[in-house]
């Protein structure tokens, strides 16, 4: 649970010193949605990725582990940049400044290699992409 917390220290002889609210559990973050879910392979994708307990000043975005540019942020709501990548799907993380981190369900952005995706039915696997 979060919140404040009582310290106590017992010596060996059985003395007491109490330190009211003397620690503070800070929740982890958490995501609840990332948009747009997908973006050019060149990167500079603005993401907005939707939670809660973000952290503050210091909290990255990262997209399979490359830090995004955070351009900005409150305690529910981070706007980044994306970074470059090559084409696939990735997890999104939250880093808060503590070290707590969030990562975002069922690859949550995918890499577009050009205008458009394109699927095989038999399989869920990205095809070559199509002359048009």
């Amino acid at each position: 649970a979060s919140g404040p917390v009582d310290v106590v220290v017992t010596n060996p002889d059985g003395q007491q010193a109490i330190a009211t609210t003397g620690f503070l559990y800070v929740p982890a973050p958490s995501i609840q949605s990332v948009s747009p879910v997908s973006g050019t392979a060149l990167g500079g994708t603005q993401v907005t990725v939707i939670g809660s307990d973000f952290g503050g000043p210091g909290t990255s975005v990262s997209f399979d582990g490359t830090n995004a540019i955070v351009t900005s942020g409150s305690a529910t709501s981070l706007t980044a940049t994306t970074p470059a990548h090559v084409a696939g799907s990735v997890n999104v993380v939250v880093t808060n400044p503590d070290g707590q981190t969030a990562t975002s369900v069922a690859r949550s952005h995918t890499w577009r290699r050009n205008r458009h995706l394109y699927w095989c039915r038999s399989n869920q696997q990205r095809a070559p992409p199509q002359a048009m």
